[in-house]
């Protein structure tokens, strides 16, 4: 016996939400990862004691909001949010 799955308009918005949040997190993974590279490549690099104010142990890479703006922009243009 196979039995058939009724797809609820509920049901299809929890897909449609699982595929927008499942999306984000693998383009945001993807676009950390290379804005790291880059930012170490263009020496975006928060420098510990540089400043009396910064208290990291080691350096940091200071390109994650471009990461998150790529993230966005993909997820707007592939989901139309």
């Amino acid at each position: 016996m196979t039995e058939k799955i009724i797809m609820t308009p509920f049901f299809v918005q929890l897909v449609e939400i699982f595929e927008v949040v499942a999306g984000g997190l693998i383009t945001s993974i993807l676009f950390s990862f290379f804005a790291i590279k880059i930012a170490n490549w263009a020496g975006l690099i928060d420098i510990p004691g540089s400043a009396s104010h910064k208290k990291n142990s080691r350096p940091f890479p200071q390109a994650g909001g471009i990461a998150i703006i790529l993230c966005a922009l993909v997820l707007m243009t592939v989901f139309r949010l």
